[in-house]
């Protein structure tokens, strides 16, 4: 077996990648070496071999043994490997005990289809709220629904404006439903406005600290009509819901969940599911389009043009 056979291992194996897989080999032949002579014997240019050092001390491989002069050592190559079998083996485990909790749960319930049975997480911070609810948006691919209460909710929404603005520039649907004078329907209304009628956005990124350039320049590439196909997707509405959700593609509902008295998030919880999501959606179409909230309801209009 050659060197550049045990490197490919290396790399497989270990998750590394050429350059690192070239330190690991050689520290774990030669020993302990300056950063000269490793440069050297893996061909690694000084420039580069510094950062890659540094790389593989942050997982754990090598020891910075001295700066002055710059000596570096690899860990113990067998206890590496050890732990590397060790992490696996319990990610493998906790994956296998949720395809048997899942099958037993289908197992359990009377359902038509697997797809009726929801996957539920608790998400209990802020922040993670807000990273979920992030890259949600970023997958969308049909529509989003946003439902906010008559109860306020402190939610650090400037954060999901740009995943948000760069979702609604691909085509997809968005329709917010918020109460009468809600300052952030009518604050979601003018940035709206301002993105397609391609004005200067200077303001908002004061106001917002979100950086609208690259906006701006999706906005410039489309021609008008293009725009206006956009802009008939982009839904504003005031309406009283006790509830707040959110919806994606008929798959995700997320249901928020608030300190009554602060006003403060607690948590929310995320569900996979089909049919879920499909009847809320079908209950805000079915409330928007109803007769008797028609008093109560009410559609913004955004200029097109």
């Amino acid at each position: 077996m050659s060197s550049e056979d045990i490197l490919n291992i290396i790399k497989n194996v270990l998750e590394l990648n050429t350059y690192e897989s070239r330190i690991f080999l050689t520290l774990a032949v030669k020993g302990s070496m300056r950063i000269s002579d490793l440069s050297r014997e893996t061909e690694i240019p000084r420039t580069k071999i510094y950062q890659v050092i540094k790389e593989l001390n942050k997982k754990g491989i090598v020891t910075i043994i001295s700066k002055k002069p710059y000596i570096v050592e690899l860990k113990d190559p067998a206890e590496i490997l050890r732990e590397k079998i060790e992490r696996e083996y319990k990610n493998k485990k906790e994956l296998s005990e949720k395809i048997l909790s899942y099958i037993e749960k289908a197992r359990s319930y009377d359902v038509k289809s697997v797809r009726d049975i929801a996957h539920v997480t608790i998400i209990d911070t802020h922040e993670n709220f807000i990273k979920n609810l992030s890259s949600d948006i970023e997958r969308s691919e049909d529509y989003i629904i946003v439902v906010v209460s008559r109860t306020p909710i402190e939610i650090n929404w400037r954060n999901l404006l740009k995943p948000l603005f760069k979702t609604i520039m691909r085509g997809v649907a968005f329709r917010y439903i918020a109460p009468p004078k809600s300052r952030s329907l009518m604050m979601m209304n003018e940035i709206i406005k301002m993105i397609l009628r391609r004005e200067d956005l200077s303001m908002i990124q004061r106001l917002l600290d979100i950086d609208y350039k690259d906006l701006i320049k999706d906005v410039l590439k489309k021609d008008p009509d293009e725009i206006n196909r956009i802009l008939s997707r982009v839904e504003l509405y005031e309406a009283e819901i006790d509830l707040p959700f959110i919806l994606f593609d008929d798959k995700i509902t997320y249901i928020l969940f608030s300190d009554p008295v602060m006003n403060r998030f607690l948590f929310s919880t995320r569900y996979v599911n089909e049919r879920l999501t499909k009847t809320l959606r079908e209950y805000i179409e079915l409330m928007l389009a109803s007769k008797k909230a028609s008093d109560t309801t009410k559609r913004l209009h955004i200029y097109q043009g």
